[in-house]
C-alpha cells in the first residue's frame, strides 16, 4: 500500500512538472548567446527579415516522410519553403516560455513571445539602419509566437535577439526584432 501510493505520487508529479508552462519576462538586459553569428557586441544593419515555414516539417520540427537535413534548409530557392511576412519591428517586452509548437506533439521548446495586445505595437524600422545586438533571450528560443490584434496567432521558427539603434530617429532604441533581421557588418 505504502508502495503504491509512493509510486502515485512520484508519477503525478512527473506528469504535473511535464505538463507546466514556465512564463518569465525576461530582464532588460539579456547578455547570453544563442551560439549564432549574432552575438553580443556585433554590428550591422536592419535587413529585410526572412522567415520561412517548411512544408516538408510538421509543427515540431519532425521530417515528414524522411526529409532530409538538405531538404529541412530553407531560402527563396527552395520549393517546398513558404515565406511568411512578418512585422519590420523592434518590441520593448517579450515573455519566455515552453510550450509545443503544436497541439498533437509531446515535445516542448523554449519559445520567445511577443504579445502586441498586452504590451502594444512594437517600434516599426527602417531598412539599412546601423544597429548593435545587445542580448539575446536567457532560453536560447529558436522559435517566436507573436500575437496581434486582428491577426491569428503565429508560431514561427525562428529566434529574436536584442538590438540597440545605432543612428535615424530612433537612436537609443533598445528592445526585440527577428534574427534574421540583422545584416552583420562584414558578412
Amino acid at each position: 500500500m505504502v508502495k503504491t501510493l509512493l509510486i502515485l505520487t512520484i508519477l503525478t508529479t512527473l506528469t504535473f512538472a511535464a505538463c507546466s508552462t514556465s512564463d518569465s519576462e525576461t530582464a532588460s538586459d539579456s547578455s547570453s548567446s544563442s551560439g549564432e553569428a549574432l552575438s553580443t557586441g556585433k554590428t550591422g544593419t536592419l535587413q529585410e527579415p526572412k522567415v520561412y515555414i517548411n512544408k516538408l516539417l510538421v509543427g515540431d520540427g519532425n521530417a515528414q516522410g524522411g526529409a532530409s537535413e538538405k531538404q529541412s534548409k530553407c531560402d527563396d530557392t527552395v520549393s517546398h519553403c513558404v515565406r511568411k511576412k512578418v512585422p519590420h519591428s523592434i518590441w520593448d517586452t517579450i515573455t519566455e516560455s515552453i510550450r509545443a509548437y503544436n497541439p498533437e506533439s509531446q515535445r516542448k521548446e523554449p519559445f520567445c513571445e511577443i504579445n502586441e495586445h498586452k504590451n502594444g505595437s512594437g517600434v516599426p524600422f527602417e531598412i539599412g539602419t546601423k544597429i548593435e545586438v545587445i542580448g539575446a533571450p536567457t532560453n536560447d528560443c529558436q522559435h517566436t509566437m507573436i500575437m496581434r490584434p486582428g491577426m491569428p496567432l503565429s508560431k514561427l521558427p525562428t529566434a529574436l535577439v536584442k538590438v540597440k539603434v545605432l543612428e535615424g530617429p530612433n537612436k537609443g532604441l533598445e528592445g526585440w526584432t527577428w534574427s534574421s533581421a540583422i545584416a552583420v557588418d562584414g558578412k
